[in-house]
């Protein structure tokens, strides 16, 4: 959905429907257990401000976690610019780092035999580059040996000068890299 700086509803649309109007219907209910009520679960919205050769102003980025997907979606002409899945799972948090990349926050988080889910190793910061179509992991090293490993949620912010912020939600930790993966 989008509202006016007074609340008025702009644009609504539901996801299932832009998968069933871009011909990705058989994606809805794809992944069978608990994820049966809730295929989708749409967990960060990023809106795009600015044009590049990647993406346009008023396009936006959703993070899927269910489907382990990110969308760029273009609610202008209803279509799916590009869908990626990739090295993450059950992610959280996009942001649009410069022209052509972008960084996904991901859980890694899979789900046990106890219909539970775990984090698999530890969190990530994956970074996409739709230049290359090429994805990397940013200070791999550095959240490997602080164990950062929310199961849900998590947010993430790559700084200007590369530095790093993350919100470890479940355990209540947030931390600060320096761009040489130190902890600050």
């Amino acid at each position: 959905a989008k509202l006016s700086p007074d609340g008025e509803l702009l644009y609504e649309k539901s996801v299932s429907q832009i998968f069933i109007e871009n011909g990705l219907r058989y994606l809805i209910f794809s992944h069978g257990n608990i994820y049966e009520k809730d295929p989708i679960h749409l967990n960060d919205i990023q809106p795009v401000n600015s044009n590049t050769e990647y993406w346009k102003k008023g396009d936006v980025f959703l993070s899927l976690r269910n489907q382990s997907m990110i969308v760029l979606y273009r609610p202008s002409t209803n279509e799916i610019i590009w869908k990626g899945t990739g090295p993450f799972l059950h992610q959280h948090d996009i942001d649009i780092l410069d022209k052509n990349k972008i960084s996904i926050f991901s859980n890694n988080t899979k789900n046990g035999k106890d219909n539970k889910d775990y984090v698999h190793g530890y969190n990530e910061i994956i970074i996409y580059d739709f230049e290359t179509n090429k994805y990397s992991s940013y200070l791999k090293e550095s959240l490997a040996s602080y164990d950062v490993r929310t199961i849900t949620q998590g947010l993430s912010e790559i700084l200007q000068n590369g530095d790093l912020f993350i919100e470890e939600t479940n355990y209540g930790r947030t931390l600060y890299f320096n761009s040489d993966g130190s902890l600050k």
